[in-house]
């Protein structure tokens, strides 16, 4: 499998792909990933914008693609490193979107050519535009835990924030599935199955329960902040409730040993 995946990242390196090539690039195979160093190039047009350029980057691809999303990473300093550019250069590196986003995008064409075409090279494409127009040239998703909001209002269908919330806060107790007859999270009242199961059995094809309680985890990080309390506390959002999910979900990353400070 290892072996495979090398091959597969060194024939994208060496003869490029549909509006992208690497140049000055080399490949290390660490322990449960590989390591892409060096420059790439592009050549995009959206909407009869046509944009060429080059940017020098880290990509560190793991050996689970695409069980786990990479890091990709500007080397060179262009990129400023803030929410505003969507870079966190001490971090995870470029925010490629919302994770439920990625994962489908890569669920049915999960190869390393498809993830810089299709999630690299238009993140590329958009600071290139930004740099150039002072815009980007679609609409983007909400900073951090914002987007994940926003992408869950979207999916479910729902009206407001407060809803996709508490949605997301109640479905994160579940193990790995709802009954059909659970009384539905959304709190319509109605049965599970008549309500939002299909859109979440959609979703746990490509996006795992595990993930989900990750995001929500995200969503209480970044609004767990000393000067927002008092705005949740108003809101009735920052109750015992998120403390509790806030423990369960802090148990998971521990033992998955990812890193996580609240």
């Amino acid at each position: 499998m290892m072996s495979n995946l090398i091959d597969e990242v060194y024939d994208a390196i060496t003869n490029g792909g549909v509006g992208f090539n690497f140049k000055e690039t080399s490949l290390q195979a660490l322990k449960d990933k590989i390591e892409i160093t060096g420059k790439i190039q592009f050549n995009q047009i959206y909407e009869e914008v046509q944009l060429q350029d080059e940017y020098s980057i880290q990509i560190l691809f793991p050996t689970d693609f695409p069980h786990t999303i990479p890091i990709v990473r500007e080397t060179s300093g262009r990129i400023e490193s803030s929410a505003d550019y969507h870079n966190d250069k001490e971090g995870d590196g470029f925010c490629l979107g919302v994770p439920g986003e990625i994962n489908k995008k890569i669920r049915d064409n999960p190869t390393f050519k498809y993830f810089i075409t299709d999630i690299v090279v238009p993140f590329l494409y958009a600071n290139t535009f930004h740099e150039r127009y002072n815009k980007y040239p679609w609409p983007t998703r909400g900073h951090c835990s914002k987007g994940i909001i926003e992408y869950y209002q979207s999916l479910f269908k729902f009206k407001d924030e407060r809803v996709t919330q508490n949605f997301l806060l109640n479905i994160a107790f579940f193990k790995n599935s709802i009954s059909g007859h659970h009384l539905c999270p959304c709190g319509s009242g109605k049965k599970f199955k008549d309500c939002h199961r299909n859109e979440y059995t959609d979703l746990i094809k490509y996006h795992s329960h595990r993930n989900i309680q990750k995001d929500v985890l995200q969503i209480i990080k970044d609004n767990s902040e000393p000067k927002d309390k008092e705005n949740l506390f108003k809101e009735r959002l920052y109750t015992k409730k998120w403390y509790n999910l806030c423990r369960h979900c802090l148990r998971f990353l521990i033992k998955q040993n990812e890193r996580s400070v609240l």
